[in-house]
């Protein structure tokens, strides 16, 4: 979708004037932009087809309604604005209706995607007034069952784990690691022997996603860092502890 579509989706479909649109870097086949508004800035999220079925597509909306209402009990969270209308598609194998190409009456509650064809997009706060700190949770897809170690795991894999002169992961930045667990720790407790923990239970997790033939023969990508990061904790499973304990 070009930029121009991008914004004429913000204004027919949620009530947003666009003053400028900026990619924003990040998500495996997911893509994003930062949109300034007349009413404050915005994150819009593509989803892809490619990475989630329809099933899949349907946990994250789930998962979004979830962050709704945690929203609404006063946890931070951006806040998502729902479409006003739904004018372009349908959620794949959705009837369309003999009015199909009309104007159809606003979504009902716990409508959160804007299906535009076959693809599906959410627009949310990027930084709500009402909520600017750092505290904000700002990527809820994952709202569902999982392991807290793992999201410590894989944000310290994402932040924490520099690349090489080579350009592959392979510094791991105990500033950045100290850092974390003095922030986590204003919250909750983590320990270095913790973040081991942490570290290799992202490796259980996710081995089995990045080692696989098709991460070895595509060129360089996001999928090829994850693998990387996997093939580091590989070669470094029995120096974790000792990595950490001598920086703590």
């Amino acid at each position: 979708m070009m930029n121009s579509e991008i914004t004429d989706l913000l204004y027919e479909i949620y009530g947003l004037t666009c003053r400028s649109l900026t990619p924003v870097d990040g998500g495996w086949q997911n893509r994003l932009w930062r949109s300034s508004t007349d009413q404050g800035e915005f994150l819009v999220k593509q989803y892809s087809t490619r990475r989630y079925s329809r099933q899949g597509l349907d946990y994250i909306e789930a998962a979004l309604e979830r962050q709704i209402l945690l929203e609404q009990a006063h946890i931070p969270c951006p806040h998502i604005r729902r479409p006003k209308k739904n004018i372009h598609g349908q959620p794949p194998g959705h009837q369309a209706p003999e009015s199909a190409g009309q104007d159809t009456p606003p979504p009902e509650k716990g409508r959160i995607f804007h299906y535009q064809g076959d693809t599906p997009y959410v627009v949310m706060d990027f930084c709500p007034g009402h909520q600017e700190s750092a505290h904000t949770v700002i990527d809820l897809d994952r709202n569902q069952y999982g392991f807290p170690w793992h999201d410590v795991g894989r944000a310290l894999l994402s932040f924490a784990l520099e690349d090489t002169p080579e350009g592959v992961p392979g510094i791991l930045n105990m500033k950045k690691v100290r850092a974390f667990v003095a922030g986590y720790t204003r919250h909750l407790p983590l320990s270095m022997a913790d973040v081991a923990d942490a570290l290799r239970i992202s490796w259980c997790i996710e081995v089995l996603w990045w080692i696989m033939p098709s991460c070895f023969a595509m060129a360089r990508s996001k999928a090829t860092r994850y693998r990387d990061e996997i093939l580091w904790l590989t070669d470094h499973w029995s120096e974790i502890d000792f990595l950490l304990e001598t920086a703590s």
